[in-house]
């Protein structure tokens, strides 16, 4: 059907008559059906679990060399090792009971002793490696003291722990692919099924690799955490990114480096996985060459990363130290100088209050000297690197571009975010206002010298507003002078329903006028009030009701252009309303 749509309309019409079980569809089999199978009887996938459940092991186990007294390196080599097997065997048969399409219970009962299996191999391992064996009949008289000691209570801990994290993180990595009633949905979509099959389509592949990743994030920070804690002495002498300098032991951070390394790995060929399915689910076309290239792409992505990595200098926190030592010295220079302006500002009130007399006022606020911070003596060879610098800035904005696009394709509403950022701009130009008008009166009345600028009774009205504020209210202004001529805005009668009266109102103010000069009723003093130039048309009234709807309802803050037009049709309305001959003008 749809899947024809390249082939020519002569065979698609021969195709028609063939009965439906000699149909044949290749390129689905050969694709979609056998690229699941090798999905679920992949190496890698087992590999890759197995090798990041075995770096979390070996975080573990070097905490338990700092905290256990009598624990060895070659003990936890045993742990780490008996671990991995367990996971990689959880991983195989995992994949081997998932084909086999078992009940659960059957997949328990077949598969509980696994983890016991590794745990008497475990303690077998430790045996040899302690070099001292218990015979049979001490095992028979003490078997809690020979068998159970604080090396093997620890293994036989992680094991069935390991065990079961590996089971879980591949079964959700097995959901991912083609289940069985889909690929069978699929051949009856195409007709080679003819009895009806439960549609199972659509499962949450998005949620079920969200979950591996959400479980790949907790058990790296528990990595990272357990590798924190095995601290070993300092060495002398400097290591590749200053592994040493970081008291850790070095394998718990090359442990944690493969970890996080297997997981994009992992991650890259189960979104693979995933996107293939869907695909194939919704009957798209497939570039194999695509799905072939993918793991190339994701191995070059992850040597990208750890090729940037490796150029960060680890445990080089002296620029931080710098940093934060420069911001706090910044911070209370401006606190002492917030300090020494008020000391003025007193010092010039006392001076006025006392007069001439002889006595003098009190001095004004000296700011003490800045605490002088020792610095810290920086080691030979540990100059700040202009290249340090440049990667950061680097890597800070290229964070900042990949987190707005992801916020972008998420759908973030960014102009709630304008709009509250617009708002806090606001707030702090009036609050800057307000204070620049308050000093401004404080010198204007202690020097006697007017600082204020001049401005219109506007301006002076609307000073310390917002640009919003200063909007609204010309608009309410001229709601004022409407209401003065009879001409104001009725009860529940909104703004835009309310200019196309006020227009006409201004109209026949302008006709009222006109019809006065003509009849000769104006007053004696016409020439003098009147303007030099009359506008020739009324002010732009359906204008100022727009700019009055954006700076009341609408989340985008008007500019400066639209206040300054605002009070410009404020003035010409004034204007207009007090022309000579206007009835009820003052």
């Amino acid at each position: 059907m749809w899947i024809c749509w390249s082939w020519p309309m002569n065979q698609a019409e021969r195709m028609s008559t063939i009965p439906v079980e000699n149909v044949r569809q290749p390129d689905l089999e050969l694709t979609t059906a056998e690229f699941d199978r090798q999905w679920q009887q992949s190496l890698l996938r087992p590999a890759l679990l197995t090798l990041m459940l075995g770096c979390v092991v070996t975080a573990c186990t070097y905490v338990f060399v700092v905290l256990i007294d009598g624990f060895t390196e070659s003990m936890a080599n045993v742990i780490v090792l008996v671990c991995s097997a367990a996971a990689l065997t959880a991983c195989a048969m995992g994949a081997l009971t998932w084909l086999a399409d078992r009940e659960v219970a059957e997949r328990l009962k077949f598969r509980i002793g696994e983890p016991l299996v590794w745990i008497v191999i475990l303690r077998l391992g430790l045996w040899l490696v302690m070099g001292t064996t218990p015979s049979f009949g001490q095992l028979v008289r003490e078997p809690l003291t020979a068998v159970f000691d604080a090396a093997f209570i620890a293994g036989a801990i992680l094991v069935p722990l390991v065990w079961g994290a590996a089971e879980g993180m591949n079964r959700m990595l097995m959901a991912l692919s083609l289940q069985p009633d889909e690929v069978d949905h699929i051949a009856r979509a195409y007709g080679r099924l003819s009895e009806p099959v439960e549609n199972t389509l659509r499962s949450d592949r998005r949620a079920q690799l969200d979950r591996f990743i959400a479980l790949w994030i907790g058990l790296g920070i528990l990595v990272i955490v357990l590798a924190a804690g095995s601290q070993i002495r300092p060495a002398e002498g400097e290591g590749l990114l200053t592994i040493r300098s970081q008291l850790i032991h070095p394998r718990a951070i090359v442990s944690t480096i493969i970890y996080f390394f297997a997981g994009f790995l992992v991650i890259g060929q189960a979104r693979l996985v995933a996107l293939r399915a869907r695909w194939a689910l919704d009957g798209l076309a497939v570039d194999e060459g695509r799905f072939r290239n993918w793991m190339a792409y994701v191995v070059a992505f992850v040597a990208v990363v750890g090729l940037i990595t490796s150029l960060v200098p680890i445990g080089d926190t002296i620029l931080l130290f710098r940093a934060l030592q420069a911001v706090g010295q910044a911070v209370t220079a401006f606190i002492f100088l917030l300090l020494r302006g008020f000391g003025w500002l007193v010092g010039l009130f006392v001076k006025e209050g006392s007069g001439s007399g002889e006595m003098a006022g009190p001095t004004a606020f000296e700011m003490p000297e800045p605490l002088e911070t020792a610095d810290v003596p920086m080691e030979v060879g540990s100059e700040p690197n202009i290249g340090e610098w440049v990667f950061y800035a680097a890597a800070g904005i290229a964070g900042l571009i990949i987190g707005y696009h992801l916020l972008a394709a998420r759908g973030f509403n960014w102009v709630w975010l304008v709009s509250r950022l617009t708002m806090l701009l606001g707030l702090f130009r009036k609050t800057v206002g307000v204070g620049v008008g308050f000093l401004a009166g404080v010198v204007s009345r202690v020097v006697g010298v007017d600082v204020q600028p001049r401005s219109g009774p506007t301006r002076q009205a609307t000073h310390g507003m917002s640009m919003d504020e200063q909007v609204q209210f010309s608009y309410l202004s001229v709601l004022d002078e409407a209401a003065e001529r009879g001409a104001g805005r009725r009860p529940a009668e909104t703004p835009r329903r309310y200019a196309p009266r006020l227009f006409q109102a201004l109209e026949e103010a302008r006709e009222q006028s006109d019809s006065d000069e003509v009849a000769g009723e104006a007053d004696p003093g016409d020439e003098v009030a009147r303007p030099a130039q009359e506008p020739e048309s009324p002010p732009d009234v359906g204008w100022l009701t727009d700019a009055y709807y954006r700076a009341r309802y609408s989340s985008v803050s008007v500019d400066r252009r639209d206040v300054n037009m605002a009070e410009q049709v404020l003035q010409r309305i004034r204007a207009w309303w007090r022309r000579p001959g206007r009835s009820g003008s003052p």
